[in-house]
């Protein structure tokens, strides 16, 4: 495929080879890698076709964003006079047009880009008119330029008595008083963040500058108590916000044994709550869980069907938590995570970090096999997912609980070791049972994730933990 660029930015010619004879012919009407090559990186979310007679015009339409579109326009049969003016006030060439000939017989075609307004003209008897798009149709955001502007100086070839245009066409706005492109930015969605001083929270924190569309709000415990149901309201109320990431847990999987009140108050009266008001102002939900609520023996995999067996008072209340939004809220992400670490707060990362630097010898447990996961891997994959969801190419209507966690598996020995290895401590590590360090809590034996729903719905592949690992021990070396 030829692909040629014009003197307006980023309006590109295509040219498919055409292979044929006697019987017919064969072409690439569309080659993702081509337009890669030329770093063209577009995701196209839908294909259109419209039929019309000779003289019909479509034009000069174009959209607003947040619903900007790119197109890719082609004609299967027939022949049109494709025109685009370029509307981007910064632009080099605002104001001035463009105009080729598409027919089923050249085969070309044109790439569109966001900041063009675009019409056609059918020259032929009648015509097949064929388009890709990177942005679905709004009405609301829908905006056009008169076609024969005086200003402009399009030759639409046709006599103007043969032009067939709607009644919208008819009354379109001059190009002096069109609506300028760019103008309608996208409001940011306003995101309440809870639990915004744990390693999650604060990974969140650091990651939000990288999502200018999304407005973050934190809120630690001094800041918003999660067990006042009115108090969560209020804030919902006030900031007006459409995505609620639950972050705060009570995460002591020890001390959860003897504070059995505490431990379910934050982590399953407050989701209640938290659930509760999201579904009242129809607020997205996403809520994290862990891989202890299976508690299944060695084997295969666990996926989201597998059947949970919490065995501690900390794994009954996460997994009641997610019973609580199955039941209360439709629009809701339960992520299930294992492992966690991050260069914030305490976790086992940090702690074997501070024991390699003593000098000491180490044991660490051999027997419980899992894969640790880095909370900024979380963080950037439940933005992405929320990405997905609020742009609607993946429809929410039912919670949806997925597993995430680090590509691969290891034990906690192992994952120690690599902790060393990174880190270029040198300790005498020893391997031991789960018998020989005794906890109030009993740990699954077996805790890997099968990940396949969030790959197959969202896409999503997640990082090999031993990657993760060494990012996030090159971030602490950083900051040390």
């Amino acid at each position: 495929m030829k692909i040629i660029e014009t003197k307006f930015a980023d309006l590109l010619v295509l040219e498919p080879k055409v292979w044929g004879d006697d019987r017919g012919y064969f072409f690439e009407s569309f080659n993702k890698d081509a337009l890669l090559n030329h770093g063209v990186k577009i995701e196209w979310i839908q294909d259109n076709e419209a039929f019309s007679e000779r003289g019909v015009l479509r034009g000069l339409h174009y959209q607003l964003e947040p619903k900007a579109q790119t197109k890719l326009v082609r004609v299967a049969h027939g022949e049109v006079l494709d025109v685009v003016l370029d509307i981007r006030p910064d632009s080099d060439t605002f104001g001035e047009s463009f105009s080729i000939i598409l027919s089923g017989t050249n085969k070309k075609q044109l790439l569109v880009p966001k900041g063009f307004a675009h019409g056609y003209v059918v020259l032929s008897e009648t015509a097949l008119f064929l388009y890709k798009v990177d942005n679905l149709y709004s009405q609301e955001l829908e905006a056009g330029i008169k076609f024969d502007d005086p200003k402009l100086n399009i030759d639409w070839i046709l006599p103007a008595a043969e032009l067939k245009l709607s009644n919208k066409d008819k009354v379109q706005p001059t190009f002096d008083d069109h609506k300028p492109f760019s103008k309608m930015k996208e409001k940011k969605i306003t995101v309440l963040v809870t639990g915004a001083n744990g390693q999650l929270g604060q990974s969140f924190r650091k990651t939000a500058n990288q999502f200018d569309n999304y407005d973050f709000h934190f809120y630690g415990v001094k800041e918003l108590d999660i067990t006042d149901g009115a108090a969560i309201n209020k804030e919902v109320e006030l900031i007006n916000a459409k995505v609620f990431i639950n972050c705060a847990a009570y995460t002591n999987v020890d001390d959860a044994e003897d504070n059995e009140e505490i431990n379910w108050n934050v982590n399953v009266i407050a989701t209640h709550n938290i659930a509760r008001i999201c579904k009242k102002h129809n607020v997205l939900l996403f809520h994290y869980s862990s891989d202890y609520v299976y508690h299944s023996v060695e084997g295969e995999k666990m996926d989201e069907q597998t059947p949970t067996t919490p065995q501690s008072k900390y794994a009954a209340s996460k997994l009641r938590s997610e019973e609580v939004i199955d039941a209360t809220s439709p629009r809701a992400i339960i992520m299930r995570t294992s492992w966690v670490y991050s260069e914030f707060g305490h976790n086992f990362l940090k702690t074997m970090l501070s024991l390699g630097k003593e000098g000491k010898d180490i044991k660490v447990v051999n027997d419980q096999i899992g894969a640790p996961t880095y909370a900024t891997d979380i963080a950037l994959t439940t933005l992405n997912i929320i990405e997905q969801i609020k742009r609607e190419s993946i429809p929410l209507t039912n919670p949806m609980i997925i597993n995430y966690a680090g590509e691969g598996q290891t034990n906690w020995h192992g994952f120690a070791a690599y902790i060393f290895k990174c880190a270029n401590i040198e300790v005498n590590l020893s391997g031991i049972p789960s018998v020989e360090y005794p906890t109030k809590a009993l740990r699954p034996k077996w805790s890997v994730l099968d990940m396949t729903l969030i790959k197959s719905t969202f896409g999503i592949a997640p990082k090999y933990w031993k990657e993760s690992v060494k990012e996030c021990i090159q971030i602490l070396g950083d900051e040390n």
